[in-house]
């Protein structure tokens, strides 16, 4: 969309006609696409902060993942062969 817009500047700059320069304002569109690049990079910021801190929530609960796998791993085995006693 950035890029169309800017076609769209360089088409008024290029053509010095009264009737589209007084139609279209291409100071309008000069802001929007500063905006627009604003959003962006903010955008990609977000994204590279949310990337961060999902990396962070895997590494520091990895170990509470597998801590708990061995845990139900041993409880199953412990209730199987509990269950097997009180059936002899």
């Amino acid at each position: 969309m950035i890029e169309q817009i800017r076609q769209l500047i360089a088409f008024d700059d290029s053509r010095h006609n009264l009737i589209v320069n007084s139609r279209i304002s291409k100071f309008y569109y000069m802001e929007k696409v500063e905006e627009l690049m604003e959003l962006t990079r903010q955008h990609h910021e977000v994204r590279e902060r949310l990337r961060q801190l999902s990396a962070w929530m895997d590494e520091c609960y990895k170990e509470v993942f597998c801590q708990w796998s061995r845990d139900v791993r041993w409880l199953n085995i412990h209730l199987i062969r509990n269950s097997a006693r009180l059936v002899q």
